[in-house]
């Protein structure tokens, strides 16, 4: 298989995927925080592509998020067949991905060390 291929139908499959959902999925449960297609892997006979998502909002948006990815799946899975030039459409699996909420997590914590030392310094500075 074709590593190259592979990475570009991945591409290709998130960008159309990111685009459908933010322009045409019309399920309330989705729109609810900002979510965002982090990841898309396909499986290497192409027949289903695991797709990362990654929302920003309340735990329950969240798995209302993805409860709603879940019911929308068989019509992304149409919407992609009709707007890619691909073969055959893979089936969809949505998973969440915290990555991105980990990443604020930790920038949020090297910022509370960083003000915390700077304190530490000006207290320093002044005795």
């Amino acid at each position: 298989m074709n590593n190259r291929r592979v990475s570009r139908v991945n591409e290709l499959i998130r960008g159309e995927l990111s685009e459908i959902i933010q322009r045409s999925l019309k399920d309330p449960g989705v729109s609810q925080g900002m979510l965002s297609i982090t990841e898309v892997m396909i499986a290497s006979d192409f027949s289903y592509a695991t797709v990362y998502v990654s929302h920003l909002g309340s735990d329950e948006e969240r798995k209302e998020s993805l409860a709603g990815l879940d019911r929308a799946t068989h019509w992304l899975e149409r919407e992609l067949y009709r707007r890619l030039s691909i073969k055959r459409t893979p089936r969809l699996v949505f998973r969440h991905d915290d990555s991105i909420e980990r990443g604020i997590r930790i920038s949020e914590t090297l910022q509370s060390f960083e003000d915390k030392r700077v304190d530490e310094d000006e207290e320093g500075q002044e005795g």
